[in-house]
């Protein structure tokens, strides 16, 4: 499943029809409050979102965890996916991402993930907002 579209024009990616799809098919809910105390950092949000999603997947699914090198998270939020082999720009990543992720675990002490040796590692954890939340 593709689940962007690259726009090699000007060096971005767009949501692909799959990934809107899948957004729609199975909706997760966000925390404002926690969208608000990351706004100052498109990294932090971006993670947010996508662990949200993730994290909701593993934990309802009773899935296992999943391990990805941060050569892969580079590729995915990265500034320039083509340097994901070099090792600074990587190492470089790996801490915004760390300090990113200590950031998340403050507003969503839920979040459960590790940083075995050359990966970030995404378990299983209730969302950062109850559904009951957000019934009406």
């Amino acid at each position: 499943m593709v689940l962007f579209d690259e726009c090699r024009n000007n060096n971005h990616r767009s949501p692909g029809e799959a990934f809107f799809n899948e957004i729609i098919a199975h909706p997760v809910p966000l925390d404002m409050r926690i969208l608000k105390e990351m706004k100052r950092s498109s990294l932090g949000l971006d993670l947010y979102m996508w662990l949200s999603y993730k994290t909701f997947t593993l934990y309802s699914q009773k899935k296992k965890p999943e391990r990805l090198s941060w050569e892969r998270l580079y590729i995915q939020f990265g500034a320039d996916p083509e340097l994901a082999t070099d090792n600074n720009t990587v190492q470089n990543f790996r801490k915004d991402v760390l300090r990113e992720m200590k950031k998340l675990k403050t507003c969503w002490p839920a979040l459960n993930y590790a940083t075995p040796t050359g990966c970030l590692e995404i378990r299983a954890c209730p969302p950062s907002i109850s559904p009951k939340a957000i019934a009406h």
